[in-house]
């Protein structure tokens, strides 16, 4: 019962209502201990329950925002990655770019493919080239005798060697194996070779 003078309120009013069985309603006016136990404590207690209900308002208030945020943004993602003519089928964007993706798979194997063809095929090839030049005769200057060394990836290749004179010139030619010398090197012809496996043009 509600104490006298004092009107019923929302949440008494609500118990009213028929929650049991068709017919049946609470007595507020009889002594119901349960309706006034809660009447009593809501009149109580009502500042810090609506201050709860307020915030969890708020919660969701920021919830519900967020989520909004995030739709809009997937949704114009999603039209941006779906982007095509009008009356173009899901279905057929997506097998379009399945068969795109397919094909271009194939080209990448068949790159890799040539790629390694082609590294196979310049394996052989001259790429190394060192050169030195030297005065092989007192009498002769200018340092016009040279050695020239031409190997592979591997260091396999040829050494040149020209010796200039005034009377006569001569040119050697010597064999190399693995940046190994079939042979005597001197001093210049070694440095030709060095300078060949380390990858540069040398000048000496």
């Amino acid at each position: 019962r509600a104490p006298p003078g004092r009107p019923l309120s929302a949440l008494t009013r609500l118990w009213a209502r028929p929650i049991l069985k068709p017919g049946w309603r609470l007595d507020l006016e009889g002594n119901t201990p349960l309706v006034a136990a809660l009447s009593t404590w809501y009149q109580g207690h009502s500042t810090p329950i609506l201050l709860a209900l307020t915030l969890v308002a708020l919660l969701l208030l920021v919830a519900v925002s967020a989520l909004c945020w995030l739709y809009v943004r997937l949704s114009g993602r999603y039209r941006e990655l779906l982007r095509a003519p009008a009356g173009t089928d899901l279905s057929e964007l997506v097998t379009a770019a399945l068969a795109q993706s397919r094909q271009a798979e194939l080209r990448t194997e068949e790159l890799d493919r040539k790629a390694c063809l082609l590294d196979q095929e310049l394996g052989p090839c001259l790429q190394r080239l060192g050169i030195t030049r030297f005065d092989a005769y007192e009498s002769v200057g200018g340092e016009m005798s040279f050695s020239i060394a031409l190997l592979d990836r591997e260091g396999t290749g040829v050494l040149l060697t020209s010796l200039y004179g005034r009377e006569d010139s001569r040119i050697y030619a010597k064999a190399l194996v693995k940046g190994v010398a079939q042979g005597p090197l001197s001093d210049d012809e070694r440095r030709a070779v060095a300078a060949a496996l380390q990858g540069a043009l040398a000048k000496a």
